[in-house]
C-alpha cells in the first residue's frame, strides 16, 4: 500500500513525527510521499532526517488556501467585525512565561495606541488567555487607552485581513501575518528575534514602547513599508504559494499517485 503524507504542523528539532535516523529510513519508516509546504522544510527534512528528495513534493500550506478570498472581501469583513471604521491594528498575544514581560508588552502595545487616536486596538487573545480579558482591560485603564477591543471570538484570519498591521512578540502568527502581506512588528524586549523575522527582513523590531509608537507611526503614515523581496522569499520557503491552489495540488498529487 502507497503511504502520502501532509505536513501538519511545523517541523523542528525535537519533533518525533519528522525525526529519523538512517536506520528508521531503512526499515522504511517513512511515508513513500511525503507533502511539505514549501522549500524550507523540504531542505530541512532532508538534511536533518534523511528523506530521499525523491519522496518529498512542494504543494503549499492548505489553511492559506482562503487568504486571497479574505483579501477580496476585506472591506465585508470590517464591517462584519464591528470596529470602527478607522485603520485596524491587531496585537496577537502570548501567555509569555516571564509575567513581567508579558505585561511589559501590554502595557507597551496599549500606550502606544493611547497616542493614535485615529486607530482601533484589536488585541486577539491566545487561547491560554481566553478567559482572563480583565487582564488587558487593567492595563488600559493604567494607559489611558480607550479607542481597544479585547476578543477571543473573532477568526484571527479575518483580523489579519482587516488589519493595517500586526503586533506581536514571537508567535507563529507573524508568518500569517506576510502571508497576508501585511506590516509585522516585533515587539522584542530582549532583542532576541525568537522566530527570525527580523533576520529574514519581514518585520519591524521595536525594543520598547518609544520605538513601537515610532515604527507604527511609519506604517501609518507610509513612510515604512514592506520589502516585497522579502515578503516573496519567505513565502517561498515556507508556504510555497499564496494562491488558493494548495488543497488542490495535495490532490491532484494524490489522484495522479500510482
Amino acid at each position: 500500500m502507497k503511504t502520502i503524507g501532509v505536513q501538519h504542523g511545523n517541523i523542528h528539532d525535537l519533533h518525533p513525527a519528522y525525526r529519523f535516523t538512517s536506520a528508521d529510513v531503512r526499515r522504511g519508516l517513512l511515508c513513500d510521499a511525503t507533502l511539505v509546504w514549501g522549500s524550507y522544510w523540504k531542505d530541512y527534512l532532508i538534511n536533518k532526517s534523511g528523506y530521499p528528495d525523491s519522496s518529498l513534493e512542494v504543494v503549499g500550506q492548505p489553511r492559506t488556501d482562503i487568504i486571497p478570498t479574505l483579501l477580496k472581501n476585506r472591506n465585508k469583513l470590517i464591517k462584519e467585525l464591528g470596529y470602527p471604521e478607522v485603520p485596524l491594528v491587531v496585537f496577537a498575544s502570548q501567555l509569555q512565561q516571564d509575567p513581567l514581560l508579558r505585561e511589559k508588552a501590554a502595557f507597551d502595545v496599549l500606550n502606544m495606541a493611547a497616542g493614535f487616536s485615529n486607530i482601533h486596538l484589536v488585541i486577539k487573545l491566545h487561547p491560554s488567555e481566553a478567559s482572563d480579558p480583565e487582564y488587558y482591560h487593567r492595563i488600559a485603564r493604567q494607559t489611558g487607552c480607550i479607542n481597544y477591543s479585547v476578543t477571543s471570538e473573532h477568526d484571527l484570519y479575518s483580523l489579519i485581513a482587516s488589519c493595517i498591521m500586526l503586533i506581536t512578540c514571537f508567535s507563529t502568527v507573524g508568518a500569517e501575518t506576510v502571508y497576508f502581506g501585511k506590516p509585522l512588528v516585533i515587539l522584542d524586549h530582549l532583542n532576541q528575534d525568537i522566530q527570525a523575522y527580523i533576520k529574514q527582513g519581514v518585520a519591524f523590531r521595536a525594543l520598547n514602547g518609544a520605538e513601537l509608537t515610532q515604527v507604527a507611526g511609519g506604517i501609518l503614515s507610509r513612510k515604512l513599508t514592506i520589502n516585497d523581496k522579502a515578503y516573496e522569499s519567505f513565502i517561498e520557503r515556507n508556504a510555497f504559494r499564496i494562491d488558493g491552489r494548495s488543497s488542490e495540488r495535495i490532490v491532484n498529487f494524490i489522484r495522479c499517485t500510482d
